[in-house]
């Protein structure tokens, strides 16, 4: 039996046709432009900020404070318990049971105190803070690369014993520093890769596909930051083509594994440093006289920042670094709307 169509019926077909066609490619540009991941690209994207909604007075009232440690932290449990990719039972029985080290730790000997610290997320100023904390005669001083040195070498050097005491103390500070993925991609790029900087040439010879890219297009880099995230985009979900610098800070601090009681964003610093100071026992933070960069009181600096870097990027390329970096966003809390090109998640 032979079906016929009518007029009609060629032009439904068509039009279902079509459908399929526009949702297949809406779909392509939603959720990635590659195949090979099966992340839920909706967890990152933007909906609404209370960071803008929520007046000044009420962020830094210590419940207010208390209460938002506790939701990244809750936030960060519940990514990991369904996160399959993050960690394995046997890392999690080794890391519970002995002292995995982390070159990436900063300590205070005899202080109850552990910060998983990156570059470009407050790294100076929890090692100043450090320095501060075991040298109390030398707060206020001049922080320097010989204090960073120190602190690395005090972790480097701690003991199993010690190191594993520090992890089961239930009344151990243990907090990662994190910050916007994006934000710390440009941070980085603009500090690591400007043409008087010496180790943007390091990079080029370490990294050699990354001379691909290079241009005179910026004045200041030896790579724009457009090229620069193309080059991350293609190359980057191999992490061997990856500086230290722009490593995902999941990969270097392990959140999954180590036992954090603490999630500390730099861009709410300066509204989390009240209930700090307190757990902490310290009168002065360091980045009260160095300040924290990027950001401001309403995070709106932070916001324009991102998005005057983006603005000119494809969407396609957002998506591929949000693939890269998608457990940083989501871990953490951070959002990025690939329409609007708006940055959220920094409480």
């Amino acid at each position: 039996m032979s079906l016929r169509l009518g007029g009609r019926g060629y032009l439904l077909l068509a039009l279902a046709a079509t459908f399929v066609l526009m949702f297949y490619f809406y779909f392509d540009n939603a959720t990635g432009i590659y195949g090979g991941h099966d992340h839920d690209f909706g967890l990152v994207y933007y909906t609404s900020s209370r960071e803008q909604e929520t007046n000044m007075t009420a962020l830094v009232h210590p419940k207010t404070t208390l209460l938002r440690f506790q939701h990244r932290l809750q936030h960060m449990h519940e990514i990991c318990e369904n996160g399959k990719e993050l960690w394995s039972r046997t890392e999690a029985e080794k890391y519970r049971s002995s002292w995995v080290r982390n070159d990436n730790f900063v300590i205070v000997p005899g202080r109850p105190f552990l910060v998983c610290v990156l570059p470009k997320c407050g790294s100076s100023s929890w090692h100043w803070l450090a320095r501060d904390m075991r040298e109390p005669l030398a707060a206020g001083h001049e922080f320097g690369w010989q204090d960073r040195q120190k602190n690395t070498e005090i972790s480097q050097q701690l003991d199993s014993k010690s190191g594993l005491h520090l992890l089961t103390n239930k009344n151990a500070f243990l907090a990662i520093a994190v910050r916007h993925p994006f934000g710390k991609l440009i941070s980085g790029w603009n500090e690591k890769l400007t043409r008087d900087n010496t180790y943007a040439s390091f990079l080029l010879e370490a990294y050699p596909l990354m001379k691909n890219y290079v241009s005179d297009k910026d004045k200041d880099h030896v790579i724009s930051f457009d090229d620069f995230a193309l080059y991350l985009a293609y190359h980057g979900k191999d992490y061997k083509n990856l500086d230290y610098h722009f490593l995902p800070m999941n990969h270097l601090c392990q959140p999954c594994l180590y036992p954090y009681n603490h999630v500390v964003k730099l861009e709410s610093l300066s509204l989390d440093e009240g209930l700090l100071k307190k757990e902490l026992n310290v009168s002065n933070f360091p980045w009260q006289l160095k300040g924290t960069g990027y950001v401001t009181k309403e995070n709106r600096n932070s916001i324009e920042i991102i998005r005057t870097y983006f603005k000119s990027m494809s969407k396609s390329t957002i998506l591929k670094l949000i693939d890269i970096y998608y457990y940083d966003f989501v871990l953490f809390g951070y959002t990025f709307d690939v329409d609007s090109l708006t940055a959220g998640g920094f409480l």
